[in-house]
Parts: C-alpha cells; sequence; structure tokens
C-alpha cells in the first residue's frame, strides 16, 4: 500500500485549523516539505516535547513525505528558543535532504507564513474571497 493511502486510512489531517486531508498533501507533486514545528501558543509544549521524544520518527515521516511528493528538499521549522529541540533533530536527520529552520520567538506572529518565507524566500499569496 502506498503513503498515501496508508495515512488516508489512519485517519490522520492537518492540525492547523483546516484540518486539511494529509493523504492529499501527500499524493501532491511538490518543490518543498515543511514541517512547522514552531508551536505557536507560548503555553504548549506539546511539537518541543514530540521533537525531543520522537525527532528520529519525524524525520524518517517527513522523509517518506519528500519521496512521496517529489520534493528536492525538506524544511523542519523549529523557534531558536527550543535550542534542545534543534540539538536534537539536526542528531537524526544524517543525510536526508532536511534542513532546520530556525524562526524568531515571536507571538502572534502567523508561523506558517514565516516558516515559508524563511525557508523558501517566498510569500504565501493573500487570498481574496467574494
Amino acid at each position: 500500500m502506498d503513503l498515501a493511502n496508508l495515512i488516508k486510512q489512519a485517519g490522520v489531517v492537518g492540525a492547523g485549523g483546516a484540518g486539511f486531508p494529509t493523504h492529499i498533501k501527500s499524493s501532491s507533486q511538490v518543490e518543498f516539505v515543511l514541517a512547522n514545528g514552531a508551536e505557536c501558543e507560548p503555553l504548549l509544549h506539546k511539537d518541543y516535547e514530540l521533537m525531543l521524544l520522537k525527532a528520529q520518527e519525524m524525520i524518517e515521516g517527513m522523509a517518506m513525505m519528500i519521496k512521496a511528493t517529489g520534493a528536492k528538499k525538506g524544511y523542519f521549522g523549529i523557534k531558536t528558543k527550543n535550542a534542545k529541540a534543534i540539538e536534537v533533530v539536526k542528531s537524526v536527520i544524517g543525510n536526508h535532504p532536511i534542513e532546520i529552520c530556525e524562526l524568531g520567538d515571536f507571538y502572534p506572529s502567523g508561523d506558517e507564513y514565516e516558516l515559508v518565507y524563511t525557508a523558501t524566500g517566498r510569500l504565501i499569496p493573500q487570498v481574496e474571497f467574494r
């Protein structure tokens, strides 16, 4: 079974509010894969803890998404204040085409916009709804 079907059967969706189905993301062809570990909310530490405890699994999952989407590179966004998480994630990247993208500690800052711009130099286009 391919990655998209495994993800679909598992019911994985994005947690960024929209709940966009991850199996659709894994079926797309993209230039970059971005992982947002910024954790904008100042009192939450779940992403930080997961990066400390499950960094290997996260990097393996990102490598699978890079392969599935045909991306040339992955960027893992982590706020600079989470230096230990940066250290742990860097230690397991190995030879995967993944870079850490260190982000500033701003709240609220729209970390997804910050990650896209810092990693790729591109802006997310504004969408007008009518």
